[in-house]
């Protein structure tokens, strides 16, 4: 799917494509032609592949460059994010534009009295994106609440082709998935487009099926902690958060002392010990959580890196947490 709006993160405007989110780095592979990015000649602050990406931009980008031109500095991400969303609406695309499976942007929920119950101050958003966009653009505050509380829920970080968060997208189609740290269906970016992948090949896409919000590779409590926060406001029940032994099994290394010893990795910082001969293992919590944090690599690249991955994690991971990632290769 691709994004209804979507930005780079100011950090990244010179270095990525604004509109197919390729970015101009050595070596990388973009779908456009292989030269430098070329800055827009309006408001040199978003960079293109070339004229065809600023063209497939424009209808966005146009009124994008006079705010981008007239603006002392670039505005936050999120004052961008709702600039875009003001532009669409002028077009009228709150109402015309259906996801792949129907939905449109009314449909998306922005949790308000969540992020008011939490004291959230939106005044800054509100007077930052009117200084920013004109006036024939502008809503009132309460419209740019909603708009706020709209991405902050629904938005998904666009990753680059080395693992790097480039910017933001909101996937209208896509965000109607709800979150499980065992998710049936795992995200990956290929520009600014949002793919959704299955283990199971014969599976059909429909709306019960779950995505990880955040990292699943993460502890329990870590977890748990991350979702309970702003922006997703809930205490995940999911079969992996329930049980904690089974997480611990899926994040255990092995036992330095004896053969076929496994060390559980729970989300307490006691020593980690060996289920078999009781010896407290030389390795520590942190440098363990460091180990199983490293197996995101799984979750990007190709099957020729998880491999290796694998092959060099045999000495660390336990047969139980090798399994686990056999399956992500697969």
């Amino acid at each position: 799917e691709e994004p209804y709006v979507a930005v780079v993160y100011s950090d990244y405007l010179h270095l990525v494509c604004s509109s197919c989110f390729h970015e101009d780095a050595p070596l990388l592979i973009r779908k456009c032609k292989e030269a430098p990015l070329e800055a827009c000649k309006g408001c040199h602050e978003v960079y293109y592949c070339g004229s065809a990406c600023q063209q497939n931009d424009w209808k966005i980008h146009e009124a994008e460059c006079k705010f981008l031109s007239t603006a002392v500095a670039v505005p936050s991400d999120i004052v961008r994010m709702i600039a875009r969303l003001l532009i669409r609406r002028k077009r009228g695309d709150h109402d015309t534009f259906r996801a792949y499976n129907g939905r449109k942007f009314d449909d998306l929920m922005d949790h308000r009295s969540d992020f008011e119950n939490m004291g959230a101050n939106f005044d800054k958003v509100f007077n930052d994106t009117k200084n920013y966009v004109s006036i024939d653009y502008m809503v009132d505050r309460e419209e740019i609440v909603r708009y706020v509380g709209k991405l902050l829920v629904n938005q998904f970080a666009i990753r680059g082709p080395v693992d790097t968060c480039i910017g933001n997208g909101l996937y209208i189609g896509i965000c109607i998935f709800d979150h499980s740290c065992q998710p049936d269906l795992t995200r990956r970016s290929i520009g600014s487009k949002m793919i959704l992948r299955s283990q199971n090949r014969e599976q059909t896409l429909n709306k019960n099926l779950t995505v990880s919000y955040i990292s699943p590779l993460a502890c329990t409590e870590e977890r748990r902690k991350l979702l309970r926060s702003n922006p997703f406001f809930f205490h995940c029940k999911c079969r992996k958060c329930e049980d904690t032994e089974q997480d611990g099994y899926a994040r255990s290394i092995k036992c330095e002392s004896c053969e076929g010893g496994i060390c559980l990795v729970k989300d307490d910082s006691a020593p980690l010990r060996c289920m078999k001969c009781g010896i407290t293992s030389s390795i520590t919590h942190e440098e363990a959580n460091k180990w199983n944090a490293d197996v995101a690599i799984v979750e990007y690249f190709g099957s020729e890196d998880c491999a290796l991955f694998i092959r060099k994690s045999m000495h660390i991971f336990s047969p139980p947490n090798m399994r686990d990632l056999a399956k992500k290769q697969s």
